[in-house]
């Protein structure tokens, strides 16, 4: 294990919390736990949910690791990056037809030798399917992680995360994906509230730990601007401002939803006055990358690459 180890010493843990000074909410006690400074691309929720999926790996006899990905993933960058730290050869099946070279999430993981295996959206559908996974594709003794890294491993490193929390917030704030996050947070001792805050519109799409997510505990679904991955010129200001006040950069997928939802949350005084309230920055920001790249100069996220995308440390 003394493999993990030298990684993890790479990172900066435990992720520090900051007091968040939003204007207008004098009247709570906010803070966020900036998951988004552990690493460049090892960052955020991702780092948490692989760690225990990377200690099974070395501890077993698999030959090579699989996962599953759209093609700006920030969970196939985080992969990338930490196998190639490990020495652990990985292939990644990607959403959509064929690989996009100039796309700038998958030309990271290609630098560090993630192999990308395109697929169809219909094919990508079946991605949970191991039997089709195992006869469509020829691997090695492969150990699968899931989209997002979620799955039975992740919860041990989620409630590391937990665990470096010393403030006993009332609630904690968190914006999610596969809900993998969120669903370790509610079925671990922590007495918070939790409160996410989903991409998705509520019914659009399976998320896969949503069983697990119980009162008080609450997923809400009104701060998803029409869908994952949709976003309006108002969002991309609110990043730039953002930036520009407090030096904290949002990514577009999930943390821009989710500062945004606590804002309006507060505005609403949807938690009792003088609360505690943590928020946590799950990281993702190689997505403001593949943002710009899309969009061009039609909205473009104004905050310093090097904050973002640093150049690869090869």
């Amino acid at each position: 294990m003394k493999r993990l180890y030298n990684l993890e010493q790479k990172l900066k843990l435990p992720s520090r919390i900051d007091p968040l000074f939003l204007p207008d909410h004098s009247d709570y006690q906010l803070f966020i736990k900036r998951e988004d400074l552990i690493h460049p691309f090892i960052s955020g929720n991702k780092w948490r949910k692989l760690k225990y999926n990377l200690k099974h790996f070395l501890e077993s006899n698999y030959d090579e690791i699989v996962s599953v990905g759209g093609p700006f993933s920030n969970h196939l960058v985080a992969l990338a990056v930490a196998c190639f730290e490990l020495k652990i050869p990985c292939s990644a099946i990607v959403r959509g037809q064929k690989i996009d070279e100039n796309n700038p999430t998958l030309k990271l993981c290609r630098k560090y030798g993630l192999k990308l295996i395109p697929v169809s959206h219909d094919n990508y559908a079946r991605r949970n399917n191991s039997e089709f996974i195992s006869t469509q594709f020829s691997f090695s003794n492969p150990y699968f992680i899931p989209e997002g890294g979620s799955n039975d491993k992740h919860d041990s490193g989620c409630e590391e995360m937990l665990n470096e929390i010393d403030i006993s917030p009332d609630f904690i704030v968190l914006p999610i994906g596969t809900g993998g996050t969120m669903a370790a947070f509610c079925q671990s001792d922590c007495e918070s509230i939790i409160v996410g805050i989903s991409p998705f519109r509520e019914g659009k799409v399976d998320i896969p730990f949503l069983s697990r997510i119980e009162a008080p505990h609450m997923l809400l679904y009104d701060y998803a601007m029409n869908g994952y991955g949709r976003y309006n010129k108002e969002m991309v200001n609110y990043i730039n401002s953002f930036w520009k006040k407090f030096e904290i950069p949002l990514d577009p997928i999930y943390n821009a939803k989710g500062m945004m939802a606590l804002e309006s949350l507060l505005s609403q005084r949807y938690f009792p006055v003088n609360s505690k309230i943590l928020y946590i920055h799950t990281g993702g920001l190689q997505g403001i990358k593949g943002f710009n790249y899309i969009h061009n100069k039609k909205s473009i996220i104004k905050i310093p690459h090097n904050i973002y995308f640093p150049e690869a440390d090869r």
